[in-house]
């Protein structure tokens, strides 16, 4: 078993149990999508880093809304 992680882009395999929807910072290994941790660092975010992620995720559904409005049903 494991955890899922991503950089905003691409997800990992991080080996051992971590807390879910927390931001950490990992050190390691690296093989494939499989991080072998050597360090992981609980991140706190700012309130003004989660209302920026806030904003961003907004713009991101509203520019899908069109294309998701004329595809009932379908989601890419």
């Amino acid at each position: 078993m494991g955890t899922l992680i991503d950089d905003g882009t691409t997800s990992y395999l991080i080996e051992g149990e971590h807390p879910n929807g927390r931001e950490v910072r990992v050190t390691g290994t690296l093989t494939g999508h499989t991080i072998t941790p050597e360090n992981v660092e609980a991140v706190e975010l700012s309130p003004e880093k989660v209302r920026m992620r806030c904003r961003r995720l907004k713009e991101q559904i509203g520019s899908a809304r069109p294309y998701l409005q004329g595809n009932p049903g379908h989601i890419p």
